[in-house]
């Protein structure tokens, strides 16, 4: 996704990613590489538009990654990518499948 400039879809993806990772044991490097992409996906978001199914997969996996238990291992290197993905506010459009519903009605 990030190849294909989709960094709001990679950014949530990452999201879910990690939000999987924490409830596994022994991912400690891989949550560090994780950590590191969010980052380079949430500067790179910024000047591109977000989809409303994008921003609910954020929303959703950030409050449960916020509800784990091993969240305070990665507290600090988290809420600096979340910091950077909301210096810039995106803004957020109705998913293409949902226009081509409303125009049908």
């Amino acid at each position: 996704m990030h190849k294909l400039d989709w960094h709001h879809k990679a950014f949530a993806c990452t999201l879910e990613a990690i939000k999987y990772g924490l409830a596994l044991d022994d991912v400690y490097e891989e949550l560090d590489v994780l950590l590191a992409n969010l980052k380079v996906f949430a500067v790179n978001s910024q000047r591109e538009h977000c989809y409303q199914s994008e921003r609910d997969m954020m929303v959703a996996a950030d409050e449960a990654i916020r509800k784990l238990p091993k969240f305070a291992l990665i507290k600090d290197k988290y809420s600096d990518a979340i910091a950077e993905y909301n210096k810039f506010g995106s803004p957020v459009f109705p998913d293409p499948k949902d226009e081509k519903k409303t125009d049908k009605k």
